[in-house]
Parts: structure tokens; sequence; C-alpha cells
């Protein structure tokens, strides 16, 4: 199944030093809707959607265009992955009862990384919170993309251990990060059939 991959935004609060994207609060580059739009009217098969950034609730128009692709009949799933989703209650409540509705499956993606730890000193009890508030939705699934740095974050798997489902991984040598030496060499998925920018 074809999967459009969307950077809505170079924003976001949290200007990680190690962030893949060079994101940042003071950036403020968004995805024009109508290209958004353009994209998913022309999927000619089923299709699934992964909103990301920077920060993708950070677009002004994130809701507007969750709903529009959440809405195709071809669209069988939507990915977000957002760190502010943990925070915004409001927003995480909205999405799943959508996909609840609309039996569309929606999995969110937060990141847990000691630049978060770091800035939250409960973001152990938020993210558990967060998870437990989600579980009734059936139609909705929680992975935490969990970022170590080797021989340093191993504490990290100790405090998560509600994280059934995670995918765990070292950060890797590329944007804001490309010079650090400890880092992993980028991977790069080989199964792509088609990319556009």
């Amino acid at each position: 199944m074809i999967r459009f991959y969307f950077s809505l935004t170079n924003r976001c609060p949290y200007t990680c030093p190690f962030c893949c994207m060079w994101s940042a609060s003071d950036k403020n580059t968004f995805l024009k809707p109508e290209r958004f739009y353009e994209i998913i009217d022309n999927a000619n098969d089923n299709f699934e959607v992964q909103l990301e950034g920077g920060e993708p609730l950070e677009h002004p128009d994130f809701w507007d265009l969750f709903l529009y692709a959440g809405l195709k009949n071809k669209c069988k799933k939507i990915i977000i992955s957002s760190n502010n989703i943990v925070y915004d209650r409001n927003m995480a409540n909205k999405i799943a009862i959508f996909s609840e509705d609309r039996k569309i499956k929606v999995e969110i993606r937060p990141s847990i990384n000691y630049h978060l730890e770091d800035r939250n000193i409960n973001l152990t009890e938020d993210c558990e919170r967060f998870v437990n508030d989600l579980k009734r939705y059936k139609n909705v699934s929680v992975v935490f993309n969990v970022r170590l740095r080797k021989g340093k974050d191993e504490f990290l798997f100790g405090k998560y251990d509600f994280l059934d489902n995670a995918k765990i991984f070292y950060f890797q040598k590329y944007g804001r990060n490309e010079d650090d030496v400890d880092a992993d060499l980028p991977f790069i998925k080989q199964n792509v059939d088609e990319f556009h920018l």
C-alpha cells in the first residue's frame, strides 16, 4: 500500500539538538493545504498518510488536513508523529473519536529521548497517562519512538516499562546530529516504490 509522508512544518517548540529535520521554534514554513489536497485527491489506490514535521500540530490547519485525509474512503490509516499530542488531550480525544466513528486506523508516534526528559521531569507519567487515556479506542495505537545515545540512555528502558509497543533505535548521523561520532550511520529504507518532492 502507498504511504504518503507529509512534513507539515519545520516549526517545533523543542528544538532538539539532534533533530534530523533542523526544526526549531523560530521556523515558519508550513505545507500549503492546497498541495496536500492535490496529492490526496490524485491517489488512485488505497493509501496511508503519515503526518510529521517539525511538530505537525503546529500547522494552523492540522485538524483540517487530518480530516481531509481521514474522510477519503481510500485512506486506510493515518500516522501522526507528534510530541505535543501527549499534552494536547483535546486533540488526542478528537482524533480518537474520529477514528472510532470513521473506523479508520490511527497510529500516534510520540518520541522519548534524553532531551525531552530534560525538558519535562514528568514525561514518564505524562506518557503513561496518554497511553491509558487512549486504550479504550480500538482503532488507535500508540507507538513510541525511543531514541538513545549509545551507552548513555539505557536507563530509559526501566522508566518506561509500560511501553508494550515501541520502536527503539540509536541516534543516527544526520541533521543536527551529523557530527556525532557515536551515532549510527543513517538507515535508508530500500523498498520505496515512488518518491516525490
